[in-house]
């Protein structure tokens, strides 16, 4: 995946197949209903914040980190969740 974004000129290869890879792994995580997929999911958006942040892609970047924000509520509600609800 990284030689394939070279080859397309892209700015950060390893960094967005990181993130593409990451993603993926999240999904399967997600779809299997596995709490470890919010953990996923955190990394993918705190290193896609950095990446658009420091490409000037400043708009992205912000809702990567509303996405942030996001998954960690859903890890806490699944948390809470698991405990039978108790806070």
């Amino acid at each position: 995946l990284t030689r394939l974004l070279e080859h397309v000129g892209g700015a950060a290869p390893a960094l967005d197949a990181f993130v593409t890879a990451l993603s993926l792994v999240a999904q399967w995580l997600l779809n299997r209903r596995h709490v470890e997929t919010w953990l996923a999911w955190i990394v993918v958006d705190q290193v896609s914040v950095i990446l658009f942040w420091s490409r000037g892609m400043y708009l992205t970047a912000g809702l990567y980190a509303v996405f942030l924000a996001m998954c960690v509520a859903g890890l806490v509600a699944w948390r809470r969740e698991l405990r039978g609800g108790r806070p």
